[in-house]
């Protein structure tokens, strides 16, 4: 597999990212890091495809990573 990409916010009015400068990942790990904004609701999503090598069969599949957030008052 490809490394995942980076989480990524659909609604960044309520969840926004920030820079964790104490983060530090080992290979393989992806991190991440939010702010809650205000109330409300975000998905948060990363994936991965396949690596292939070029020029073989390469199957057509993607994971993907998704989690609900809800941020209260």
């Amino acid at each position: 597999m490809n490394n995942w990409s980076h989480p990524e916010s659909r609604d960044t009015s309520v969840m926004s990212p920030i820079v964790d400068p104490a983060a530090t990942a080992a290979r393989g790990v992806t991190l991440a890091a939010f702010e809650a904004k205000k109330a409300g609701q975000a998905e948060i999503i990363s994936n991965a495809s396949p690596n292939c090598s070029p020029g073989q069969a390469c199957p057509m599949y993607l994971a993907v990573y998704s989690l609900k957030v809800t941020v209260t008052p």
